[in-house]
C-alpha cells in the first residue's frame, strides 16, 4: 500500500513492486466532497499522480500506466450535446479541474518509452460504492428501513440531472481490454467509457424502489441538493467499442439490484472485481 500524498511512500512502493503494468484509480473520488477541499484534492489528484509519474519514469520506464481520469473534464461541453474524444474539456469543478491537469502532466512527465492509457468513464456504479455518492446512500436508506420493517423515507437531492450510468464491472473489463490491448507498446491513448445513454437519477431512484421489501417516500432535502450547470451529460465511446470490441454487459437494473443487496449485506451479489471499488478510491499496481 501507498500515500498518494506522501512523495516518498510512493516512491518505496513502485520500488519494491518494479511494476510492468499500473492501474491507477487512487485518489479523491467525490466531485462534492473534491470542492470543499480543493487544497488536498490538488495534493493527491496531481501532486500525488506526479510523485506515481516520477518513480515509474526512474523505476520502470518502459511501464503501462492506465491513468483513470474522468468524463467529467467535459463539463460545460455537455452543454452543446454528445461529447467524444475530440471535444475540448471543459472542467467546471475542482475534481475535474485536477484530474484534467493530471492527464496533462502525464503526458509530459512520463518518459517516451512508457505507455499511457488515460480512460475518461463516465458514471459508473456497483456493489461496493460508499455512501458519498447518491445510489448507495438510497439503497443504505432503504436497507435499514427494511430492517426495521418500517416504511421508508428516502432523502434525496437534485433528481432531475440525467448521467450516463454503467456498471463498475463493465468499466473495470474495458481497463483491462486497453492494457491487452495497448500495454507495452509505447503509445500515447485516451478513450471514453460509457453506456451511450442518458439516464436520470430519479430513474435509478425508481429501480430501487420497486426492488425495495418496503414501501417508501421520497423527500427532498436541500442539504443534499447540488445545483447542477449540466443538466443532461451524453458520452460516446464510439472509438473505445472500435478499439478493442468493448460494450457494456451488465444491464443497469442488475447494477442497481447489486447495490441494494450490498446495502442489505448480502455479500452473495456483491461481486467486485478483484480490489477495485466503485468509487474509484483503491490503487493494485
Amino acid at each position: 500500500m501507498l500515500d498518494l500524498a506522501d512523495p516518498a511512500s510512493v516512491r518505496l512502493a513502485v520500488e519494491a513492486a518494479a511494476p510492468d503494468v499500473v492501474f491507477h484509480l487512487a485518489g479523491e473520488a467525490s466531485v462534492a466532497q473534491a470542492g470543499n477541499n480543493a487544497a488536498a484534492t490538488w495534493q493527491v489528484n496531481l501532486v500525488g499522480t506526479m510523485a506515481l509519474a516520477a518513480a515509474l519514469g526512474t523505476v520502470s520506464p518502459a511501464a503501462t500506466l492506465l491513468f483513470t481520469s474522468s468524463a467529467e473534464v467535459y463539463g460545460r461541453a455537455f452543454l452543446d450535446g454528445p461529447v467524444d474524444e475530440r471535444t475540448r474539456p471543459e472542467p467546471s469543478s475542482v475534481y475535474a479541474q485536477a484530474k484534467l491537469a493530471a492527464e496533462q502532466m502525464l503526458a509530459a512527465v512520463l518518459p517516451t518509452s512508457a505507455t499511457l492509457i488515460v480512460a475518461r468513464p463516465s458514471n459508473h456504479i456497483g456493489p461496493g460504492q460508499d455512501a458519498r455518492f447518491a445510489l448507495p446512500s438510497f439503497a443504505e436508506q432503504l436497507a435499514r428501513a427494511e430492517q426495521a420493517g418500517e416504511r421508508a423515507q428516502i432523502h434525496v437531492g437534485n433528481l432531475d440531472s440525467e448521467r450516463d450510468f454503467m456498471d463498475v464491472r463493465d468499466v473495470v473489463r474495458a481497463y483491462e481490454m486497453l492494457v491487452c490491448q495497448y500495454g507495452g507498446t509505447g503509445a500515447r491513448e485516451t478513450f471514453n467509457i460509457s453506456s451511450q445513454q442518458s439516464r436520470s437519477i430519479k430513474s435509478l431512484l425508481d429501480l430501487l424502489r420497486e426492488d425495495a421489501r418496503v414501501d417508501s417516500d421520497v423527500i427532498v432535502d436541500p442539504a443534499r441538493s447540488r445545483p447542477s450547470e449540466v443538466p443532461i451529460a451524453s458520452v460516446s465511446s464510439s472509438r473505445l467499442r472500435d478499439a478493442v470490441g468493448w460494450v457494456p454487459s451488465i444491464e443497469i437494473s442488475a447494477s442497481v439490484h447489486d447495490v441494494l443487496n450490498a446495502a442489505r449485506g448480502d455479500q452473495h451479489h456483491a461481486d467486485i472485481v478483484g480490489s477495485v471499488s466503485a468509487n474509484g478510491r483503491s490503487l493494485r499496481p
